[in-house]
């Protein structure tokens, strides 16, 4: 293999690596800031099946669909909710997600090291530890969007190779063996990563880019 190709590899995956980092800090920064109370919260607000829903998509959207999965299979082991009230959470999961990779796909990226400035002089000067954990939530997000910038850059490459090209058209959803295979394909590295956001962002990257130009091929990656 190409030994700039290579590289080319190794800084999309360390890009990924940085998104999934920026996504965990992000995670753990809010369980901090609103640990305990979100717990009441989803105790409380999770009543009635409307509501259950409108509250996993409201903290999917803060802390990510994985989180707020775990943290309600922990509820139901405690009793805090039963199946009704976790079925609408994890419906609400999915939506949240889409709604924070909305907001990921927006071309935000060159304001990356100002949020992670602003995080980290409101984590280095502030005495109060819950302002501090939002400096880290600032952080976290600076970091995610600096792993979408790396991506982008890494990939930009593939748009001239002949060779990238023809491998994304194989995922083509015109077609079976296209959607299975787009399918499975994404279904692997999902797994590998733990994590669906970071594969939604790589897919955001080669679009950019133009390395995927029409819709049909990155859909059954999606």
């Amino acid at each position: 293999m190409n030994k700039d190709i290579l590289l080319e590899i190794f800084q999309l995956l360390g890009g990924a690596g940085l998104f999934i980092f920026g996504m965990k800090v992000m995670t753990h920064s809010l369980e901090a800031v609103a640990g305990n109370k979100l717990r009441n919260w989803l105790a409380k607000l999770t009543k009635t099946k409307i509501k259950s829903v409108l509250i996993g998509t409201i903290v999917s959207f803060l802390i990510h669909s994985g989180a707020a999965t775990v943290m309600t299979v922990g509820f139901i082991h405690s009793g805090l909710l039963n199946f009704s009230q976790s079925f609408g959470i994890t419906l609400g999961a999915n939506i949240g997600t889409t709604l924070s990779m909305q907001i990921i796909s927006f071309d935000i990226g060159k304001y990356c090291f100002l949020l992670i400035a602003i995080g980290f002089l409101t984590e280095m000067f502030s005495k109060n530890e819950s302002v501090k954990n939002l400096g880290k939530l600032f952080i976290g997000f600076g970091i995610l969007f600096l792993g979408i910038e790396v991506m982008k850059e890494a990939v930009a490459p593939f748009k001239k190779s002949e060779y990238f090209l023809n491998m994304f058209k194989t995922t083509d959803a015109s077609t079976v063996s296209g959607m299975i295979l787009g399918i499975t394909v994404s279904t692997v590295f999902t797994g590998i990563m733990q994590s669906s956001g970071a594969m939604i962002g790589i897919l955001f990257a080669l679009s950019s880019s133009g390395v995927i130009n029409d819709f049909k091929f990155v859909f059954p990656l999606i």
